[in-house]
């Protein structure tokens, strides 16, 4: 018994004095920033007449990708748009519930107002989820 045990016991005193490894923990920033919670247009279209109006936070972009990333957008357009894209690095159409993948730099959002008379239009909201 005395045998068995010994060889145990060196182990277990052996992995007592070696010393502890520290991983680096890398927090998880947000692939995403939004520079403000309410964005503005410049624009003010013709109504009546289609027009593309691109909504901005002033002085910053609407948001940031800090990395190629793949996010998920919720939103619900009112009557008198007919589109929404992202302008940066890249233009694309978004599609409310489906990924859309970013590559790194500052965006803009484009939304196509199409020409419809509905008077004044109508604010909406933006949501992003990753995966």
């Amino acid at each position: 018994m005395k045998r068995t045990l010994l060889p145990l016991i060196l182990l277990l005193g052996t992995l007592l004095l070696i010393p502890a490894i520290e991983l680096p923990i890398n927090a998880k920033r947000p692939v995403l920033t939004s520079f403000c919670t309410s964005l503005t247009t410049p624009d003010q279209p013709p109504l009546g007449h289609a027009f593309n109006l691109t909504f901005t936070c002033p002085g910053s972009p609407a948001f940031t990708a800090q990395q190629t990333t793949t996010g998920i957008p919720t939103y619900t357009l009112p009557t008198g748009y007919s589109a929404l894209y992202v302008t940066g690095p890249i233009t694309q159409p978004l599609t409310s519930g489906t990924p859309t993948s970013l590559p790194p730099g500052n965006y803009q959002y484009l939304a196509q107002y199409d020409g419809s008379p509905v008077g004044t239009l109508a604010s909406f909201t933006i949501t992003w989820s990753s995966r």
